[in-house]
């Protein structure tokens, strides 16, 4: 089922989990989401919210920032919105207990160029507004950054840092959203 967050389409009380991956940073009003989520938690239930950290492909977006140049910055949703370094302060508005996991930082190893450009290319209808070079030939750059470092060193590594937030009420009950 495809659902607005914002204001979901269960009853009160359905549900015992409700996962929010890597998704709270793209809804506009994300208190109003973490209270749809607790409404539709039956009592004792969880909400389990996956976000990224900060230093989530920071190799990828040093690439994205040398191949625009000019000071350009890449600021992801996360960066911004909903991330783990401010993500406990929003979940708190709908929830009494919110606690925070942050996942062993590891790696995504990479040994193909045209999986790193795919995936920059995707970019595209965010970034390109705020730039006055055409995304196209940012990605054409990208790519002949990535295929140099993995020719050099077999591939490129990119850092996978994220977090969970495992959120729930205090009272045995669910709460009317506020």
């Amino acid at each position: 089922m495809q659902a607005d967050a914002q204001q979901l389409s269960f009853a009160d009380g359905s549900f015992d989990v409700v996962l929010a991956a890597h998704m709270l940073y793209h809804v506009p009003d994300i208190v109003t989401a973490a209270r749809e989520c607790r409404r539709v938690l039956r009592p004792g239930g969880r909400l389990v919210a996956v976000t990224n950290d900060a230093a989530n492909i920071m190799e990828l977006k040093a690439l994205v920032e040398e191949a625009v140049g000019g000071g350009w910055k890449v600021v992801m949703p996360h960066d911004e919105c909903f991330g783990m370094h401010n993500g406990a302060e929003w979940l708190t508005e709908a929830f009494d207990e919110v606690r925070t996991i942050d996942a062993p930082v590891s790696y995504v190893v990479v040994d193909d160029a045209e999986a790193v450009a795919a995936y920059v290319a995707s970019m595209d209808s965010f970034y390109q507004p705020q730039i006055d070079l055409a995304w196209s030939v940012v990605v054409g750059r990208v790519r002949a950054q990535a295929r140099s470092i993995i020719e050099q060193e077999g591939s490129l590594r990119l850092t996978n840092a994220l977090g969970v937030f495992i959120c729930s009420d205090r009272s045995s009950g669910s709460r009317s959203p506020s």
